[in-house]
């Protein structure tokens, strides 16, 4: 105790005085990155990994600096830096930030506590050359649980030694990516990209390329959830086996975006590999390669439906199944509507789609494909496919230069064949094998050609005709025994034995106008006046318009092929502008 007031007075202000010196001198030997979460004092020795670490815990907005340079910052944390559960952390690399693993260790891990939830954010940010070993999933990020957010960031050149090159998303675990990049990334066994085994999984404005998968499946986006991908950009991408660029497990929506160049090098599916529900609309797959479906190789068990999508100059490889359906190979269920289908080649059988699963093909056309069976289509059993509303031009095949049967049902309403070719049935080939069972109503087959029955070849099952013009095809319009149900034209006499009915025309040319826009999806032949097959067909219960969306009937009787001629409107003359363009 202090021997007088002032003497005790002046000890205990000493003390209280060292006191705060001392407890000033802490604060000021704190990091600077506790202050407000700014990683860096100014210069890019101060951005340290540790440096991140701190400015990181207890979560809220980081930022950066570094200095006027970009800045890399190698990251030291094995297993990369943590967002645990309940935290919530926003990065913000302003463009000119790299989070490096130097090939040595992964750079975020987000992971769950029960219902808290680690939330991570990057934006205006790269990571690059994150690593982990073979026994490891998540090579630059493993959200495990969690939410992840990517907003303008670049995820490259990272490798995991088991799944998932650049992301996993994992154990029920969130996943946006906004206007991002995931690129040049590998796995030695699934997923060069991104693996999704979490809940969801949304791609917006978002390129990847160039991802690998070096041994197994998925070169690009793999998912067992739910994945969005919307106006994004899939290119590039390689998977040793299945799903070159995607591969769906549960259920894909696609919309808006280009799939392109992606590919399957000993597998299937060069594009998309499906065995779930698979829905694209308004996409653009292109120039990729692999067995069974180029683009898209639908599982037995899957379910896909293609709406206002293009397909072009995709080719097939020999792979496990030998080459077939240059565009899609479909075993499940397929509905197309309102698409394209140019320049594919299915190598072995199906340019542009090969069916052996339930199948509905609507408002779509087919135009330069080629393959050994079905240079646009390729049914083989158990198929049952409906088409209508279809035009197939300038498609090649040895065997059915438009389509190909060998089995299963198909069943054809205002469809129309233009300028195919082939060795065996320029139009239409049946096999010898296989007891294909074919109906064609409101058909026109027009300038088809082939060393053998020009329009129609049909050496085995059974092909039903109602309706339906066959003309001006090279080496005769038909060649075995075709079925008719009345109402059908032929421009020449090989049809003659068939075409029986009394309201059959043989040796009748149909004068038909070339192959233009005349409103519709597609492209048809317009009848020109005075046509035998206008007024001279019967209509059938259901079909209640023509190719082109016109009404039936116009005039005193339904027509004979796949357009209804409308008096006093469709003269020919009146479309010669789009005929014209």
């Amino acid at each position: 105790m202090c021997a007088t007031p002032y003497l005790w007075l002046l000890r205990c202000c000493t003390f209280m005085l060292g006191f705060a010196l001392i407890f000033w001198s802490g604060l000021t030997n704190v990091s600077p990155t506790q202050a407000g979460g700014i990683v860096g004092n100014g210069t890019p020795q101060s951005c340290t990994s540790q440096a991140l670490a701190n400015a990181m815990s207890g979560g809220g907005l980081v930022t950066f600096n570094c200095g006027a340079a970009p800045a890399i910052i190698i990251i030291t944390t094995p297993g990369g830096l943590t967002v645990g559960g309940g935290e919530s952390v926003i990065i913000d690399g302003a463009n000119k930030i790299t989070l490096s693993g130097a090939n040595n260790t992964r750079i975020f891990y987000v992971f769950s506590a029960g219902n808290f939830l680690g939330n991570l954010t990057l934006q205006n940010i790269t990571l690059s050359n994150g690593t982990v070993g073979g026994s490891e999933i998540g090579g630059c990020i493993l959200n495990d649980g969690g939410v992840l957010n990517l907003y303008n960031t670049i995820v490259e050149k990272c490798y995991s030694g088991l799944d998932g090159g650049a992301i996993v998303n994992n154990t029920a675990g969130r996943a946006t990516l906004t206007s991002s990049t995931i690129r040049y990334n590998s796995a030695n066994r699934t997923c060069g990209g991104i693996c999704d085994f979490g809940q969801y999984l949304i791609l917006t404005d978002t390129l990847v390329y160039s991802n690998t998968a070096i041994t197994l499946d998925v070169g690009g986006v793999g998912s067992a959830g739910v994945v969005t991908i919307t106006n994004s950009r899939i290119f590039s991408n390689t998977a040793n086996l299945d799903g070159g660029g995607l591969y769906n497990n549960v259920r894909m929506v696609i919309q808006n975006s280009t799939l392109l160049g992606n590919r399957s090098l000993n597998g299937v599916g060069g594009s998309i590999y499906s065995d779930g529900v698979l829905e694209l609309s308004s996409a653009t797959l292109a120039n990729s390669r692999g067995d069974c479906g180029n683009t898209i190789h639908n599982a037995a068990s899957g379910s896909a439906t293609v709406i206002g999508s293009v397909f072009a100059q995709n080719r097939t490889t020999f792979g496990p199944c030998s080459g077939f359906g240059g565009a899609i190979y479909s075993e499940g269920t397929l509905n197309v509507a309102n698409s394209s289908f140019d320049d594919n080649d299915g190598i072995n059988g199906g340019g542009g789609i090969f069916a052996k699963g339930p199948t509905t093909i609507a408002d779509s056309t087919f135009a330069r494909n080629s393959a050994t069976y079905g240079g646009a289509l390729d049914v083989v059993a158990p198929g049952a496919v409906t088409v209508d509303r279809v035009t197939f031009m300038n498609n090649y095949s040895d065997h059915g230069g438009g389509v190909g049967m060998s089995g299963g049902t198909l069943t054809m309403t205002n469809v129309t064949f233009s300028g195919n070719s082939g060795g065996f049935g320029g139009g239409i080939w049946l096999s010898p094998v296989g007891a294909a069972t074919v109906t064609l109503r409101h058909v026109t087959l027009e300038g088809n050609s082939a060393f053998q029955g020009g329009g129609i070849w049909k050496n085995g099952g059974t092909i039903n005709l109602k309706n339906t013009i066959v003309s001006h095809s090279s080496n005769g319009n038909c060649n075995g025994t075709v079925t008719s149900l009345g109402y059908n034209l032929s421009s020449d006499n090989s049809c003659a034995a068939y075409f029986n009915q009394p309201s059959d025309w043989n040796s009748t040319d149909p004068l038909l106008l070339p192959l233009a826009n005349n409103g519709g999806a597609t492209q048809t032949h317009m009848l020109f006046p005075p046509s035998q097959a206008i007024d001279n067909g019967q209509c059938i219960g259901g079909i209640t318009t023509d190719q082109r969306g016109v009404a039936r009937l116009a005039g005193l009787a339904c027509e004979i092929g796949a357009v209804e001629y409308v008096p006093g409107a469709d003269t020919g003359y009146l479309f010669l502008p789009l005929i014209m363009r």
